[in-house]
């Protein structure tokens, strides 16, 4: 994760070349933690703060798609 503009972002990584190659912005999101991968790479589980209250969301990499999966208070 990455923290620019007043916003946190996912950075993603080429580690051989020690460069980020993407940066990925959760529209609606400003804060998010506790990044967790799918086996297959394909999307990530986190959470998500909005106005104080965090709930669960689902990115998909191919598809660009974002579901929240809770809604909790």
């Amino acid at each position: 994760m990455v923290f620019s503009e007043g916003v946190n972002k996912l950075a993603i990584l080429d580690v051989d070349k020690a460069r980020i190659i993407r940066e990925i912005e959760f529209e609606g999101i400003p804060s998010f933690s506790n990044p967790a991968w799918s086996p297959d790479g394909k999307s990530m589980v986190f959470t998500g703060l909005v106005n104080g209250i965090s709930d669960l969301y689902l990115y998909d990499f191919n598809s660009g798609e974002m579901n929240r999966l809770t809604r909790d208070v």
